[in-house]
C-alpha cells in the first residue's frame, strides 16, 4: 500500500503543477475560461432558482414536477458518467503510454488498477458534477435547507453515485477489451442481450401504491413517458429519493433510500475488484495485442473503391482524405466524443414527437426550432475547435513529408477543409432535418434552418482549420495540448461569436414575426436579406482564413 500512496501522491503533484502553470498560459485563454466558468455558474444558479420558484407556485403539482425533473436528471447524469468512464478507461488504462511505464515499476498490477480507477472516476465526473452544482445550490436555496446539512448530505450522495457509475463503465470497458480477440458474433450477441435487457427495464410495470383517485395516479399518467425514471428497479431512483428526502418530499423512506444507495455502491466496488482479479490483466494484454492484427486492406479499399472509382477523386487527393479518416478512427477518444455529443442530440430530436403540450403554439415551436439549431451549432463549434484546429499542429515534425508531395501546403489545407466540411454536413444536416420533421416544420422555416446549419458548418470548419494553420504548435504531442494555446482559445471565441451573429438576428426577426410586431412579408424580406448577408460573410470568412492560413504555413516551411 505505501507504493500505491506514492503513486497517488505523484498524481496529486502532477495536478498541482498543472495548476501552477496556469499563469504561463495565454492570458486571453485564462480570462476567457474564467469569465465563462463564473458566468455559467452564477447564471445557472439564477435560472434554476427562478425555475424552481416558478414551479413552486403550482403548490402540490410543482413539487411533483420538481421531483420528476430530478429523477430524469439523475438518470441522464448516470448514463453520461458511465459512458464517460468507458471512454476514459480506454484512453487512460489501455491506450496510455504512462501505463506501460508503470508496469515496469515494482508495483503490483492490482494497485495500478486501483490507481487508474480513481483517476477515471475523477476525470469522468468532475465536469458533470460542476455542471450540476448550480442546480443543487438553487434547490437548497428554494427549500431553505441548512447549508452545513445540505453540503454534507450532497457529498454523501454524490460519492456513492460516482462509485456506481464509474464502476459500471470500468467493468464494461474491461469486458469489451477482454473480448477484443474473440469473433464478432460474440459482440453481436452481447449487444443484442444488452438491448433486450434495456427493453425489459423500460417495460417493467410496478404496482401502484396510491389509492383510487389519488393525484399521483393522474400525474404519473400524464408523464408516463418518464415513468422509467421513477421505477424502483432503476438504481438512479434510489439516489434521487435520498436527495429529495433532504426536503421531505421523497416517495421512499429515508432509511430505505440510504441503505439502497450505500449497499449498491459497496456491491459495485466489490464486484469491480472481483471482476478485475479474474479478467483485469488479461483484458489489458488482449487489448495491447489486438491492434497488431488489424487488417491493412481498409486503407486501400477506401482509396480505390470509394474515393477514386466511385467519387472520381484524384488518387493523391484521396490519399490525404483516407489518411485523415484512418487517423480519426484509430483514436477512440475522437470518434467516441463525436458519437456521444451528436448521438445525444439525435436521441433528443427524435423524441420531440413525444411533446404533446404547446407544440401547436407558434411561439413555442419557433423557440424550440432555434434552440435546437443553436444547440447543434454550439456543439459543432466546440468539437470543431477540439478536433479541426489541431489538424496542422498534429503533423508535427512530419510536415516535410507533405512538403515532398506534389501538393502545395495551401492545397492540403483546402483538401482538409472540404473533406471535414462534407463529413460534418453528413451529421448536422440529418439532425436538423430530424428536428424539423418531428416539429412538423415546413416551407420557409425548413429552408431557413437548413441554410443556416450549412453556413455554420462551412464557416466553423474554415475558421478552425484556418486559425490552426495561423497558430500551429508543431511541438504538441496531443491534440488537447495543441488547442490549449492562444490559437485554440481564439478559435473558440471566433466560433462562438460567429454562431451568435449567424443565428440570433434571424431568430429575433422570426420571433418578431410570430409575435406580430412586424408584418409577415416584411419578416420574409429581412430574413432573405440576412441570409444573403450571412452567406457573403461566411464565404469571405472562409476564403480569408484559409488563404492566410495557407500563406502562414508556406512561410513557416520556407
Amino acid at each position: 500500500m505505501p507504493k500505491l500512496f506514492s503513486l497517488i501522491r505523484y498524481k496529486a503533484l502532477c495536478l498541482m503543477n498543472s495548476l501552477r502553470e496556469l499563469p504561463a498560459h495565454s492570458k486571453l485563454k485564462v480570462y476567457f475560461i474564467l469569465f465563462f466558468v463564473l458566468g455559467f455558474f452564477f447564471s445557472g444558479i439564477f435560472c434554476a432558482f427562478r425555475a424552481f420558484h416558478f414551479l413552486m407556485d403550482f403548490s402540490f403539482i410543482g413539487n411533483l414536477l420538481i421531483e420528476r425533473i430530478f429523477h430524469v436528471y439523475f438518470f441522464v447524469l448516470f448514463i453520461m458518467l458511465a459512458v464517460s468512464s468507458i471512454v476514459m478507461t480506454v484512453s487512460s488504462l489501455f491506450s496510455s503510454k504512462e501505463m506501460e511505464f508503470h508496469l515496469v515499476l515494482p508495483v503490483p498490477f492490482d494497485q495500478l488498477f486501483f490507481l487508474k480507477f480513481i483517476e477515471v472516476a475523477f476525470l469522468s465526473s468532475w465536469a458533470f458534477l460542476f455542471m450540476s452544482l448550480p442546480l443543487f445550490i438553487a434547490y437548497g436555496l428554494v427549500k431553505d435547507i441548512s447549508i452545513t446539512r445540505y453540503v454534507c448530505s450532497i457529498v454523501l450522495i454524490l460519492i456513492p453515485f460516482i462509485l456506481v457509475s464509474s464502476s459500471l463503465g470500468f467493468i464494461l470497458a474491461l469486458f469489451l477489451s477482454f473480448l477484443s480477440k474473440i469473433r464478432g458474433k460474440i459482440f453481436i450477441a452481447t449487444g443484442m442481450l444488452f438491448l433486450v435487457l434495456i427493453k425489459i427495464f423500460f417495460t417493467l410495470k410496478t404496482r401502484n401504491t396510491y389509492t383510487h383517485g389519488d393525484i399521483h395516479i393522474l400525474f404519473d399518467h400524464l408523464l408516463k413517458h418518464t415513468s422509467w425514471a421513477v421505477n424502483p428497479f432503476n438504481p438512479t431512483a434510489w439516489f434521487t429519493s435520498l436527495f429529495l428526502s433532504l426536503s421531505g418530499e421523497s416517495r421512499l423512506p429515508i432509511n430505505i433510500s440510504f441503505h439502497l444507495v450505500f449497499s449498491s455502491a459497496f456491491f459495485m466496488t466489490a464486484f469491480l475488484l472481483f471482476f478485475h482479479s479474474l479478467f483485469g490483466y488479461r483484458a489489458w494484454t488482449r487489448y495491447q495485442s489486438a491492434g497488431s492484427r488489424r487488417k491493412s486492406w481498409s486503407l486501400f479499399f477506401i482509396i480505390d473503391h470509394i474515393f477514386v472509382k466511385l467519387l472520381k477523386i484524384k488518387r493523391d487527393v484521396a490519399s490525404i482524405v483516407a489518411r485523415d479518416v484512418q487517423l480519426f478512427f484509430r483514436d477512440p477518444v475522437q470518434y467516441s466524443q463525436f458519437g456521444i455529443f451528436f448521438g445525444i442530440l439525435f436521441v433528443y430530436f427524435y423524441n420531440l414527437h413525444n411533446m404533446r403540450y404547446q407544440i401547436d403554439s407558434l411561439f413555442w415551436k419557433n423557440l424550440i426550432i432555434f434552440l435546437n439549431l443553436g444547440s447543434v451549432c454550439l456543439t459543432l463549434a466546440t468539437l470543431s475547435t477540439r478536433f479541426l484546429f489541431p489538424q496542422i499542429s498534429m503533423e508535427g515534425k512530419g510536415m516535410w513529408v507533405l512538403g515532398m508531395s506534389p501538393f502545395r501546403f495551401r492545397q492540403v489545407l483546402h483538401v482538409k477543409y472540404i473533406s471535414f466540411c462534407l463529413f460534418l454536413l453528413c451529421i448536422t444536416v440529418p439532425l436538423i432535418i430530424t428536428s424539423n420533421s418531428m416539429l412538423n416544420v415546413s416551407g420557409f422555416d425548413f429552408v431557413l434552418t437548413l441554410i443556416l446549419v450549412v453556413l455554420a458548418t462551412a464557416g466553423l470548419s474554415a475558421s478552425s482549420i484556418g486559425l490552426g494553420a495561423l497558430f500551429p504548435n508543431f511541438n504538441a504531442l496531443t491534440a488537447s495540448e495543441a488547442v490549449s494555446g492562444f490559437g485554440g482559445t481564439l478559435s473558440l471565441i471566433v466560433s462562438i461569436a460567429y454562431i451568435v451573429l449567424l443565428i440570433v438576428p434571424c431568430a429575433f426577426v422570426k420571433h418578431a414575426d410570430v409575435m406580430g410586431w412586424i408584418g409577415h412579408n416584411t419578416a420574409l424580406f429581412i430574413l432573405t436579406f440576412l441570409l444573403i448577408l450571412n452567406g457573403s460573410g461566411s464565404l469571405f470568412l472562409s476564403y480569408f482564413l484559409l488563404k492566410k492560413g495557407g500563406e502562414a504555413i508556406e512561410k513557416n516551411e520556407c
